[in-house]
């Protein structure tokens, strides 16, 4: 019962952000759907290492270590932010072919 509640929160998120990356035709929207199924999923993880009560630190790095891509992805979405926003183009993914040259 204490496994129950957290994995339906995170299958809520997870079908949120996954609805918002198949809906969504702007950039910044996309990756922070991203952002949500990682945050998901984190919470997926930490309803099941406490309920096997690992005492070493094999949790605690697997939670730093995904809190890490999601902090590198946020500043991959600012960088891409800073940049679109330089060139002054539209968040449009579509319209994204200026990036190729």
């Amino acid at each position: 019962m204490l496994l129950f509640y957290p994995l339906i929160i995170a299958i809520i998120l997870f079908s949120v952000g996954l609805a918002g990356i198949a809906s969504s035709r702007n950039f910044i929207l996309i990756i922070l759907s991203a952002e949500v199924m990682i945050a998901a999923s984190i919470l997926a993880a930490t309803a099941f290492f406490s309920v096997q009560h690992q005492q070493d630190g094999t949790f605690l790095q697997f939670l730093l270590s995904m809190w890490s891509i999601a902090g590198a992805e946020a500043m991959v979405l600012i960088a891409f932010y800073v940049k679109m926003h330089k060139y002054s183009v539209d968040f449009d993914v579509g319209k994204l072919n200026k990036f190729k040259n």
